[in-house]
C-alpha cells in the first residue's frame, strides 16, 4: 500500500508539472502573438505618419516573418503590401522601422 502511494504521489507531481509547462507555453505563445500585433500596429502607424496618409486602404496586407525561437521585434522582418501592389520589408532598429536593404 505505501509504494502505491508513493507511486500516485509522484503521478501526481509529474501531472502537475505538465500542466505548468503547458499553461507557460500558452502564456509565452499569447505574448508573442501580442507582440507581433502590436508591432504590426506601430508600423502602420509610422508609415501613415510618414505619408500623412491616415486611412487603412493604405495597406493591403502586413505580415510578419520570425525565426521560431525569436522572440525579439529587432530580429523580425516585416513585409508591408501596400494597395498599390508594392511590397516593401522593415526591420525594427531603436524603436522605429526601416527599410531594408
Amino acid at each position: 500500500m505505501k509504494k502505491f502511494l508513493q507511486v500516485l504521489s509522484l503521478a501526481a507531481k509529474l501531472a502537475a508539472a505538465v500542466l505548468a509547462a503547458a499553461v507557460l507555453f500558452v502564456m509565452l505563445r499569447s505574448s508573442v502573438k501580442y507582440k507581433v500585433m502590436s508591432n504590426t500596429e506601430q508600423l502602420k502607424a509610422q508609415l501613415m505618419e510618414e505619408r500623412q496618409n491616415r486611412s487603412r486602404e493604405l495597406f493591403a496586407r502586413v505580415e510578419v516573418e520570425r525565426p521560431w525561437y525569436s522572440l525579439s521585434p529587432a530580429d523580425w522582418t516585416f513585409a508591408v503590401t501596400f494597395a498599390g501592389g508594392e511590397t516593401v520589408y522593415y526591420r525594427r532598429v531603436d524603436r522605429t522601422f526601416v527599410p531594408c536593404g
